[in-house]
């Protein structure tokens, strides 16, 4: 994960400079998100607005959305009414908006008084460009049908938790954007204040590619996973084996620094594993889940197709579209109400039965766990024997990182304890492993001189470019996912654009 010791001087004098250059010369505020906006047409458009309404980021929450940014101009950096005309605009030209009175869900969430100033500008621009187009739309901030669910789900789950008793479905859909980046994990987002969570939500969203379809972010990361566990796993070497040849008495900073950084690695690539396959909603449903929800809701025989995604799969997400669809027409809520507690109680009981098989899922993923735990057992039993060669207070360094180090094999332990292995476990793991290597690191590299070094710049470099094959088969997987998901945001937005003419 280190390409160089030798540039960590200079890499902190530009680090000051750059800081200070910026201080001097930032705009104040100007790049700083204030404000969430989200509008649910059925497209779901996310973005962040600086305290001005520029747009600084905008993100597609779900395909549709991203089908309708893909490509175009006119949204990111402009004011928020441009933005929110033109997305409109968008929903009408390709077929979503085509009732003559239609319902849009929209929120924002910002301090102060900018939520109410943006809302009322969002709302009054939706209304206003829908019907140059003789649509008559009403915006409401009523929770979706879907969102609903999940609040009351939520505040089921954690009865204690004054934080999540206190949610407003704006602030939840914040949260659950924030989530959605897997920066950080619900428990972590329910503290967050909303300054930071806004910050979280357009940071990821400027980070992101404009085709960045779920299938595209897990190859992805699949790549940049498999290349940087070779990568570790051959530079960490390359520590291990030049202070055993050259600092032998110092060879517990190079072996607690492997045990770190690999575990960190390791546990990097699960986390990732295990955030894609959490995604509950993106399940397919057995056909007695489909059945029991199609009865509920009075549909005949082949009307289930409505309940379909674009790959034509069935899922707890597709469900809850199509009813969120109905939940906002006027004329079907109502009806929609009247089933409401028994819809709700088909589709926790198949979001039950989802967990449980992600749950099975993850089980399988026990192995990684207990290699984590081999792996800083092995650093213990390399770096222990060199406690009876050095000075009492080189002595008591080394207890110090034996401590740390099986500390942290127990929290690995810890993890498998009550049968669940989570993401935000690992991620938790994944951060203080990585710290751990940071701190080993500096002082490791604190105990060299220049020539030595030179010697390991030298050593770490012949090794990357021996990796040069393994980046070029992980930037051809990068292209071949970027290729694969741009067709497919593309076909989809051809096909919308051909029904609608």
């Amino acid at each position: 994960m280190k390409k160089s010791i030798a540039i960590i001087a200079v890499m902190l004098c530009l680090t000051v400079l750059t800081v200070s250059l910026v201080a001097c010369n930032k705009d104040s505020g100007a790049d700083d998100a204030a404000a969430f906006v989200t509008l649910d047409i059925n497209p779901s458009v996310e973005l962040t607005l600086n305290a001005e309404g520029k747009v600084l980021s905008a993100h597609g929450a779900n395909e549709d959305g991203l089908v309708l940014l893909y490509g175009e101009d006119g949204i990111i950096g402009e004011d928020v009414k441009t933005a929110v005309s033109n997305i409109t605009r968008l929903a009408y030209e390709l077929g979503w908006l085509t009732d003559a009175t239609a319902v849009v869900e929209t929120s924002v969430v910002a301090d102060g008084n900018l939520a109410d100033k943006f809302s009322a500008e969002v709302n009054t621009i939706v209304s206003a460009s829908a019907e140059l187009f003789g649509i008559s739309v009403s915006c409401t901030s009523d929770a979706s049908f879907s969102l609903a669910r999940k609040l009351d789900n939520l505040k089921a789950e954690y009865p204690d938790d004054e934080n999540v008793q206190s949610l407003t479905p704006e602030r939840l859909k914040l949260i659950l954007s924030a989530v959605a980046t897997g920066e950080v994990s619900f428990e972590v987002a329910v503290e967050l204040d909303t300054e930071q969570l806004i910050k979280k939500v357009s940071d990821a969203h400027i980070a992101l590619a404009e085709f960045a379809t779920d299938a595209y972010s897990e190859a992805k990361d699949v790549a940049v996973n498999a290349f940087e566990t070779a990568k570790s796993a051959a530079l960490d070497a390359v520590y291990v084996a030049y202070f055993t040849a050259h600092r032998p008495l110092d060879a517990y900073y190079a072996f607690a620094y492997a045990g770190y950084n690999a575990g960190a690695v390791a546990m990097d690539a699960l986390t990732s594993v295990l955030f894609f396959a959490e995604k509950v909603g993106a399940y397919p449903l057995d056909e007695t889940v489909v059945t029991a929800v199609a009865e509920t809701l009075g549909m005949e025989e082949g009307e289930t197709d409505m309940l379909k995604n674009s790959e034509g799969e069935i899922t707890l997400d597709s469900i809850e579209a199509y009813l969120d669809k109905l939940y906002r027409s006027s004329d079907l809520a109502e009806d929609v109400e009247a089933l409401r507690a028994e819809i709700v109680a088909e589709l926790n009981a198949a979001e039950e039965q989802v967990r449980a098989e992600i749950a099975d899922f993850a089980a399988e993923h026990e192995a990684e766990i207990t290699a984590l735990k081999d792996e800083l057992a092995e650093a213990v039993s390399r770096i222990e024997p060199i406690e009876n060669l050095v000075p009492p207070v080189v002595k008591e360094q080394i207890e110090a990182i034996v401590a740390d180090i099986s500390f942290l094999a127990d929290e690995a332990a810890d993890i498998l304890a009550d049968g669940r292995i989570t993401s935000s476990e690992t991620a938790a793991l994944r951060d203080k492993l990585a710290a751990k290597a940071d701190d080993i690191y500096a002082a490791m590299a604190a105990e060299l001189t220049e020539d030595e070094l030179d010697e390991l710049n030298a050593l770490l470099s012949e090794t990357e470019d021996a990796l040069s094959g393994a980046q070029e088969k992980m930037e051809q997987a990068l292209d071949e996912a970027e290729t694969e998901a741009r067709e497919y945001i593309a076909a989809l937005k051809a096909q919308r654009t051909d029904n609608a003419d």
